[in-house]
């Protein structure tokens, strides 16, 4: 008989692989309507959510919460109030506005808080395998969307691309800002495990969120990451006391070439032709901060309860854009202050939680997350990005809160 770890691992498994390789991209074009308007509404909710509220309800009946607020420990209780409000939030919206749009609730904030409980029960060797796997499909991530932007060719085209004035990697995790959340935050939580040189790591991820043209991620990643490294080896060094004459040797060379790297591929083959074209305040990011001013155009029952559709087919008149980017106010403008403000609150009463137990290059990711989410709608859209951060985190929080109880034990 199968162990339950075993199982629940190898489910995590393919309910990431769904989420990174069968993307809303891949679907539409395989002739599914995942995000486009029509067909069916079994459609509407991608297969890892089906497979993941099957996995929950099962872990709930074999454990019971009792047995998940042990495992859970200090988080169980944010945990649970995040996933109370986002059941909320579904009655709330299935109510006000039936099934449409509300099929993002379930893929992107419903499934990773069900999964959240199944994640603590694995062992070390599992936890270590997983932060491999979420490896590999960062490295897949990044060498596509290099390989798109050389190419001029997008794996899963889809019809986005016709409002960009540059070209824009696609990938494997289809919108480019999308794509650029998930991967800033990842690298950042990998550094430390040293499947390759963080300072590899580091310049591929770089090269893939300049072919993303995500420029505030970019950014975020680059200041974020500089950071983090300079920690890492100011450690390592202290440690030792010095580097020795072959690391030093391989650190130097491997800095080096990444600069050159760096440089060519921005410079010779205008990687990040977007960012780099548009660093004033264009209207991209004028919206980022226009978006505020949508508030002086709600009644006092939209406050309440959520704007009108004809308001959010009129947008680009207040905002001089076709989205709200900025998902916290695009949750206040669809649900209102009666749908929205349990979500909102129990969210960062959650991140927070998170953010307190952790050390630093955990917090560092976190924060990678929390700063480049905020800037764009990717959480107010179908999106697996927060699947992939929960999953990251307790990995990492699992991993280093073994490593200390074997430090205590001696």
């Amino acid at each position: 008989m199968i162990n339950q770890s075993v199982f629940y691992f190898v489910s995590l498994i393919v309910v990431l692989s769904l989420s990174f390789f069968a993307g809303s991209y891949f679907l539409e074009i395989s002739g599914i309507q995942y995000v486009s308007e029509g067909g069916p509404a079994i459609y509407k909710v991608h297969l890892y959510s089906y497979l993941s509220i099957f996995i929950f309800l099962l872990h709930v009946f074999q454990t019971d919460f009792k047995k998940i607020a042990v495992n859970l420990k200090f988080f169980y209780k944010p945990w649970l109030l995040l996933l109370l409000s986002i059941v909320y939030l579904i009655v709330y919206g299935l109510f006000k506005f039936g099934t449409s749009g509300m099929a993002y609730v379930v893929d992107t904030l419903l499934v990773p808080v069900m999964l959240f409980p199944i994640m603590f029960i694995f062992n070390q060797k599992q936890y270590r395998n997983i932060a491999r796997f979420l490896f590999i499909l960062l490295a897949i991530n990044s060498f596509a969307a290099i390989f798109e932007y050389i190419s001029g060719f997008q794996i899963f085209s889809f019809e986005y691309e016709e409002h960009w004035i540059y070209f824009r990697s696609t990938a494997f995790l289809s919108h480019p800002l999308n794509n650029a959340l998930i991967v800033s935050f990842l690298a950042i939580f990998l550094f430390k495990y040293r499947f390759i040189n963080p300072v590899m790591l580091f310049l591929l991820t770089s090269l893939a969120l300049f072919c993303f043209g995500a420029r505030t991620a970019t950014f975020i990643f680059i200041c974020l990451s500089l950071f983090e490294l300079v920690t890492i080896y100011v450690v390592q060094y202290r440690r030792k006391r010095g580097f020795g004459f072959n690391e030093f040797l391989l650190l130097k060379i491997v800095i080096m070439g990444s600069v050159f790297v760096l440089f060519y591929a921005i410079f010779y083959l205008n990687f990040g032709q977007r960012i780099f074209e548009n660093l004033s305040m264009d209207n991209s990011a004028r919206s980022r901060f226009d978006v505020f001013n949508v508030f002086q155009y709600l009644s006092f029952d939209e406050y309440l309860f959520g704007a009108r559709p004809e308001f959010f087919d009129n947008i680009i008149f207040y905002i001089d854009n076709f989205v709200v980017e900025n998902f916290v106010i695009g949750w206040f403008l669809f649900y209102g202050i009666v749908g929205s403000s349990l979500l909102i609150l129990t969210f960062y009463k959650f991140m927070f939680s998170i953010f307190s137990v952790s050390q630093q290059p955990e917090r560092v990711a976190i924060l990678a997350f929390l700063i480049t989410s905020i800037s764009n709608n990717s959480l107010a859209t179908k999106t697996p990005a927060l699947l992939f951060f929960l999953v990251a985190f307790v990995v990492s929080f699992k991993i280093k809160e073994e490593l200390f109880a074997k430090k205590e034990m001696y």
